[in-house]
This record gives C-alpha cells, sequence and structure tokens, in this order.
C-alpha cells in the first residue's frame, strides 16, 4: 500500500515431474509466483513434449472448439466437476470418450455456426447488391474474364480513388472501365474492366491498393434487385434451418454442457501448466523453475513447502541484477486502484521508482472538478459512471461504435462517479447550475457557497487559486523527487532539487504576498500570504447578498452566515536585524548554493540550471488552465442559456437553454477537461517526480477457474 512497488526475491525451485502439475495448482492458490521465461532470458530451447503431453494439447484445441460452438447458441451452465486428481494419461482418455460420445453434437453445433456466417454474409451482400443498383449490370454473374475483356467489382479506400483511376489510365492508354459507387462508408464499391491482355497487370495494381473483390453465391444472379429478393430468399431459408437445428441440439447440450466446459477448462489449465513447464530446466526427472517473488512472502513460502511438500527443496536467492530487470508489482487501495490504467498508460512504474496512482487518484480529481464545476453537469458524469460500473461486457450493443463507446464507460466507471462527485461539489462552491451561475443563479435563489467566477473578483480569485494549487503540485513534486534521490545516496540531491525547493517556497511567498513585482520583494519586508479566494469570501458574500436583497435568516442567507470565512493568511516578517523578509532569504541563499555547485559544472551544470528554473516556472503557469477552461465551460453554457432564454428570470424559464446546451456541453467539455487533467498530471508532475515508465508488471501464475474445483 506504499509508494514504492514492493521488494522482490527471487525463488529456485526444484520439483519432480510427477507432483509438477500439483505445485502450480498450490501455488497459484496460495502465492504469487511470477515464473521466469528461460528460454527469452537465458536463450535456451524449449523442453520437448511428450506423446501424451502432446495429446493433451491437441485435445484442448478441440475442446476450445466445442466450447465456442456451445457460446454461440447461448447456452449457460452451472456447476463444477474435480478433473484435477487424474493423471496426464487418465485426462486424456476421459476427454477423448466425451468427444467421441459428443461427435454429434459437435456437427451439429458446425452447421449451425456455418448457417450463421451465412446469413451474415447473404445480409452484407444484399447490402452491396443495393448500392450496386446504379450500375445497370444486367447479370451479376457475369462479372469475370470473358473472351476479350475482363472485368472487376469491388470494395477499395475512397482515398485510393484518383490514384486507381490515374494508374488504369497509364497502364492501359485510356482503354479501361472505371465506374466508383459513392457510399456513406469508408470505403467504395468501383467496377473496373480492362482488355483480358492487362488482367495480369490490373491484378497487381489492385492488391497494391489493397483492393477486395466483391464476389457473389451461384445462388444468385440476374440484375441487382433480382439478386437481392434471391438473397432475402436464401436467409429465410437459413433462418428456418436454424431454428430446427437449435431446437435439436437443445437438450444434447444441456445433458453434457458441464462435462465438456469442465473439461475443456481442465485441458486448457493443463496446456497452460505445459507451457510454463516447457520454459524451465529439466534435468534428472525434476523441473527447476525460476520464479520473482515478494519478499514478504519468502518466508511463508518456504516454510509452507517443507510442510506440504518435503521433497520440494527451494531456496531464496537475493538477485543480483540492474533495477530494470525487476518486475514491478504495486498495492493501491480500493479507490486508487481505478486510476492505476491511467498510469499504465504513461507507463509501468520501474522497480525504484514511485508510484504516481495515489497521487493521480487525488489530483485529477480535483482539476477535473475545478474545470468541471457544475452541480448538474457533474450529476450527469456521476450517473454515467454508475451506468459504467453496471455494464455487462457480454450485453454490449451490438452496434460496434456504441459497444467501442460502452467499453470505455465500463472500464472508467468508477474514476467517472469520483470525478463526477468533485464536479458536483465545486458546482455547488461556485454556484454552477447546469451553467446558471453567478447573478443568474442568485436571482432564483440558488446558493453560491463559495465564490462565482461570473462574478466582478471572481475570475481573478479563480485564476489566483488555479495558480497556488500549481505551486502545491510543483512543490511537493520537488519534495517527492528530493526523498527520492536522498533514498538512493545521491548527495548532488541536495542542490538539486533539494535547494531549489526551498528556492520554489521562498518564490511562491514572495509571488502570493507582495505580487509579481521584484521591486517589491526586495523593498517591503512585511505583509500577509493570502489569496483573494479566501481573503475576500466573507466581504464578497455580504455584497452579493446585500445586493440580491437576500435576508439573512432566508435558508440562503442562513447558509451563507455559516460558511463565512475571516480574513485569512500567513504573516511575512523580516529577519531579525535585517530589512529582509524570510521569503526572500529562502529565494537568495538557496539559488546562490545551488549556482554555485553547479558552475563547478562549466557550461553543463549552468545549462541544467537554467533549464531546472525555466520548466518549473512554466510548469506552474501552465496551471492556469485550470481556470481557462473552467471559464470556458462556464461559458459556453451561458451561451446557450441567451440563446434560448435570453430574457428569462425563473427557473423554469431557464430551463430550454439549461437542457439544449447540456447536450452539446457536457460531453465536449467532459472529454475536453478530463484530458486536460490527465495532461497536468502526465506532463508537469511526472516531469518533476522524475516518473520514467519505463518498467514492467509482475504476473504471477493464476488458475481461474469456473467450472472446475480443486482439493489440496
Amino acid at each position: 500500500m506504499g509508494f514504492r512497488p514492493e521488494k522482490m526475491k527471487i525463488a529456485k525451485i526444484s520439483v519432480i515431474k510427477g507432483l509438477s502439475r500439483q505445485f502450480l495448482s498450490k501455488i497459484s492458490k496460495n502465492f504469487e509466483l511470477d515464473i521466469i521465461d528461460l528460454v527469452k532470458t537465458a536463450n535456451m530451447e524449449p523442453s520437448p513434449l511428450s506423446e501424451v503431453e502432446l495429446k493433451t494439447v491437441d485435445l484442448q484445441a478441440e475442446f476450445a472448439k466445442l466450447t465456442q460452438l456451445i457460446d454461440n447458441v447461448g447456452s449457460k451452465s452451472n456447476g463444477t466437476m474435480n478433473l484435477e486428481n487424474l493423471t496426464l494419461e487418465d485426462l486424456n482418455e476421459k476427454a477423448q470418450s466425451l468427444l467421441d460420445k459428443t461427435h454429434p453434437l459437435m456437427k451439429k453445433l458446425e452447421s449451425i455456426e456455418r448457417l450463421e456466417n451465412e446469413v451474415v454474409e447473404f445480409t452484407q451482400i444484399i447490402s452491396s447488391l443495393d448500392e450496386i443498383k446504379r450500375l445497370n449490370i444486367s447479370n451479376i454473374q457475369d462479372i469475370g474474364e470473358g473472351s476479350h475483356f475482363f472485368a472487376i467489382l469491388g470494395f477499395l479506400k475512397g482515398i485510393h480513388r484518383y490514384r486507381l483511376e490515374m494508374a488504369l489510365d497509364q497502364l492501359t492508354g485510356g482503354d479501361f472501365i472505371f465506374i466508383p459507387v459513392p457510399s456513406g462508408k469508408v470505403k467504395i464499391i468501383c467496377l473496373v474492366g480492362v482488355m483480358k491482355s492487362n488482367h495480369a497487370a490490373l491484378d497487381r495494381l489492385l492488391s497494391g491498393l489493397g483492393f477486395e473483390e466483391l464476389k457473389f453465391p451461384q445462388e444468385l444472379h440476374g440484375t441487382p434487385t433480382e439478386a437481392i429478393e434471391q438473397a432475402k430468399s436464401e436467409i429465410e431459408k437459413r433462418e428456418r434451418e436454424l431454428q430446427i437445428l437449435k431446437q435439436n441440439v437443445k437438450d444434447l447440450v444441456e445433458e453434457h454442457e458441464l462435462e465438456i466446459r469442465a473439461m475443456g477448462e481442465q485441458l486448457t489449465l493443463e496446456g497452460d501448466r505445459l507451457t510454463i513447464l516447457q520454459r524451465t530446466q529439466f534435468r534428472k526427472e525434476h523441473y527447476i523453475i525460476w520464479a520473482w517473488l515478494p519478499a514478504k512472502q519468502s518466508k511463508r513460502f518456504i516454510k509452507t513447502l517443507k510442510q506440504t511438500y518435503p521433497t520440494i527443496t527451494a531456496e531464496i536467492i537475493e538477485p543480483k541484477l540492474n533495477s530494470s530487470e525487476f518486475p514491478t508489482k504495486v498495492r493501491n487501495n480500493v479507490y486508487s486502484r481505478s486510476f492505476e490504467n491511467l498510469v499504465r498508460g504513461f507507463g509501468i512504474p520501474g522497480y525504484k521508482e514511485w508510484d504516481p496512482t495515489k497521487f493521480l487518484s487525488v489530483l485529477i480529481p480535483i482539476f477535473f472538478g475545478i474545470m468541471f464545476g457544475d452541480v448538474i453537469d457533474g450529476l450527469v458524469v456521476f450517473l454515467l459512471g454508475l451506468y459504467g460500473l453496471s455494464l455487462n461486457p457480454k450485453k454490449y450493443s451490438k452496434n460496434a461504435m456504441l459497444a467501442e463507446l460502452q467499453t470505455y464507460i465500463d472500464k472508467g466507471g468508477s474514476v467517472l462517479v469520483t470525478i463526477g462527485t468533485t464536479a458536483m461539489i465545486f458546482g455547488f462552491l461556485f454556484g454552477s447550475y447546469r451553467g446558471l451561475g453567478g447573478h443568474h443563479a442568485l436571482e432564483v435563489g440558488l446558493p453560491i457557497l463559495w465564490f462565482s467566477p461570473e462574478i466582478e473578483g471572481g475570475q481573478f480569485a479563480l485564476l489566483e487559486l488555479a495558480i497556488f494549487i500549481g505551486c502545491i503540485v510543483i512543490g511537493s513534486a520537488l519534495l517527492i523527487q528530493f526523498i527520492g534521490a536522498l533514498s538512493h545516496h545521491r548527495s548532488e540531491a541536495i542542490f538539486l532539487p533539494g535547494m531549489f525547493l526551498l528556492f520554489y517556497i521562498g518564490l511562491v511567498f514572495l509571488v502570493f504576498t507582495f505580487g509579481p513585482n521584484p521591486t517589491l520583494w526586495l523593498s517591503a519586508a512585511e505583509g500577509t500570504f493570502d489569496l483573494r479566494a479566501l481573503q475576500t469570501i466573507a466581504q464578497y458574500q455580504e455584497e452579493v447578498m446585500h445586493h440580491h436583497h437576500i435576508d439573512f435568516s432566508s435558508p440562503v442567507g442562513a447558509i451563507f452566515e455559516s460558511l463565512k470565512i475571516t480574513h485569512w493568511g500567513i504573516p511575512v516578517f523580516p529577519i531579525p536585524g535585517t530589512n529582509l523578509s524570510y521569503p526572500l532569504a529562502l529565494l537568495i541563499v538557496p539559488l546562490l548554493l545551488s549556482s554555485i555547485y553547479h558552475f563547478r559544472h562549466g557550461m553543463d551544470g549552468i545549462g541544467e540550471l537554467l533549464d531546472y528554473m525555466i520548466t518549473m516556472i512554466s510548469n506552474t503557469i501552465s496551471f492556469a488552465r485550470i481556470f481557462a477552461y473552467t471559464m470556458v465551460h462556464g461559458s459556453l453554457s451561458l451561451v446557450f442559456i441567451q440563446l434560448f432564454s435570453g430574457n428569462a428570470h425563473t427557473l423554469i424559464e431557464f430551463l430550454p437553454g439549461m437542457i439544449l446546451g447540456g447536450f452539446v456541453v457536457i460531453p465536449l467539455e467532459l472529454l475536453v477537461s478530463f484530458l486536460q487533467s490527465l495532461r497536468l498530471c502526465w506532463v508537469e508532475f511526472f516531469s518533476k517526480i522524475h516518473f520514467q515508465g519505463s518498467g514492467y508488471l509482475f504476473q504471477p501464475y493464476r488458475e481461474q477457474r469456473m467450472f472446475t474445483t480443486v482439493e489440496i
């Protein structure tokens, strides 16, 4: 559950061949061993399989096919079987017997699959025939090679249309036929014809352009319109056959399904085990298995082996390898785990790197919440996340585009719930309700719990808040980088980033106390480090309430009164005996020490120093995009309200603009705000903690069981 990957050790295990299957099943259930592939890492030849093992592999393929055929008829089975205690020879014999017994069933299932494929094929042909009606073809079977002429009909990517036409002109000297059929698809249908002597050259040309010939079954002939009717008739005939066949196999499937699925699963497990054992050392009837093992499991692993399998010997080795050769195993809590894929989109943490997942799980919701801050918009995202959590991949839409969208929503369901929640929170704080914010929100009685970016002064408060968040993030990243460098015994960490962290803290205090004017930093020694968003909030709330005549005793007034914040700030004072403020000392002293250290390394050191300073400041300013995208979100929503509810004064009158704007603003800003939040983490934060993402995942051996059980 820490910020670093777990420490790893290597286990060297000697297993007698007769216990290898049982051993792999045991470790799959109780330990995490990432078995090392010696064929890949040590260029070793795979261990040969015996005749019995080869038979197992062949049977695995047969049952995989049979199971897939059963899946196609939509059957489901309940229950489990225990096949683990059978020897490999007995398992093969039982599998072969079951295969022989269900041979008639397989034949019928194959017929069902063939008929279903033909129905799909004829359906696609109908679509193609419908598009080529305008070609005035008298008989679709006449297309092909004639006595003097060759014609071909097929699909071509639209971008290759003019290229093909120019190539045909050059190839034939203008003696060709080329009729493209416009289509809404990426590919177009086109008819190409040349003299028979150019047939071979045309084949080469079309092959290079990825041309896909459109062929028609012998059952279809005549004009495209006539062929469409024939295709519909063929579909009806096959659907009748399918209905009869599915009814016939229903009882047979129910009788044997559990046996088939359990046997298929067990054979798959055996095949996986054989693949693993092939890639280990085999010496004197023993498999020598090398595997990565989390260090904290090593003692329990050795103890369990001694108690359960006294004949199996094992030793734990401290690997003396480069960190790049170690696998990465990270543990995150239930909440942070949903953000792991966002980190992996950048890269897998290296063995000695920080795992930024927990940081990401905090930063992205905050960034997104501010940029997308709206109560109703946030609620929509929250409900979309709940929908994603309820999705079942087996029930995705048949439409390819919609199914792909459902995949993203499914995988990101928990993230959507989180960012939707923070968007609602900031929506309440900013007083934004589907674009109805600022004076409009107060006019209809909707509260602003903190400040509104749409009211005078709110924009600057938001910009200052965005930059301040950036300062916290960059400062935290510098601290993480400093701790990481010290943990690796790098003394230069004191100067970079250690001194830079102090310099950065001093710079932040000076800017937020005296402003961005360097002359004030030198002349002024006293002040208060504060934020406009907090400093003026009480005054801002009172002005809003009095301006709109809101009664303090009303529900809205009571909320304002309870959330009123008094003046907040950190005092800045001079260092005793000097006229310099302590933030200025934090700025100057670390900068001098770091400069002296880097100047000793010549131009390379000076370049590194300047680069570090420039990127640090630019990374901080980059957080102004939080302000920018918050304003864009609010302004875009307000445009629709003004278009459709320009003269409104009540919530009901505002509804048309709020609803119509939601169809455009919510999907667009959801995508933009999320990508910008992710960018701030990937570019600004990851670069400052020096996250490389150059590791590879620890993948322990696991046996997934649904229809089989094992007792060990």
